[in-house]
């Protein structure tokens, strides 16, 4: 199993139980601590990356990435992930993405956040259900199921999180 944002190793250690080998991806420096909290959970069965050393891992079966996508600077880093899980999913593998979905193309296809406005920790990148679809179809990906479940607060809709599973065709 491979995650995409591992952030404090919270979801490892569930990965950990319910796999052979965990592979863990983020770009912050807090792997040290990571490292202890899921071993001090137990395991072993795992391996932490940096972003810039996605040349290093090996393949995997099954990737996901919840409640990061949105966080990322700019649309690239999305491309650049697809273009990695192209690269080193398994034949018959499947991917799951939570991301924050555009409702409206008043914006076009995608919204991040300006590099001045950008703030960690917040969300600074939109797509909208149209453009996931084009990124995941041009890698030759095949999409499962793709949610866009809008949540509704009184009158008015709220953007909220989408999912997209897919594999290999």
């Amino acid at each position: 199993i491979l995650e995409i944002g591992f952030g404090g190793g919270r979801l490892s250690v569930e990965a950990c139980k319910f796999s052979k080998f965990y592979i863990g991806i983020d770009i912050h420096e807090n792997f040290k601590s990571v490292e202890n909290y899921i071993n001090n959970n137990g395991f072993k069965n795992f391996q932490l990356y940096h972003f810039n050393k996605l040349k290093n891992i090996s393949s995997f079966d099954l990737a996901y990435s919840f409640i990061v996508i949105q966080h990322f600077s700019k649309l690239k880093i999305l491309e650049d992930y697809l273009d990695f899980l192209n690269l080193k999913l398994n034949p018959n593998g499947s991917v799951i993405l939570w991301y924050a979905k555009l409702k409206t193309k008043i914006f076009g296809d995608f919204y991040s956040v300006p590099p001045e406005k950008f703030r960690k920790r917040e969300c600074s990148l939109f797509i909208h259900k149209d453009k996931m679809e084009k990124l995941i179809e041009s890698r030759g990906f095949k999409i499962i199921e793709h949610s866009i479940d809008n949540k509704r607060v009184g009158n008015k809709v709220m953007s909220g999180q989408s999912y997209v599973i897919f594999t290999n065709k």
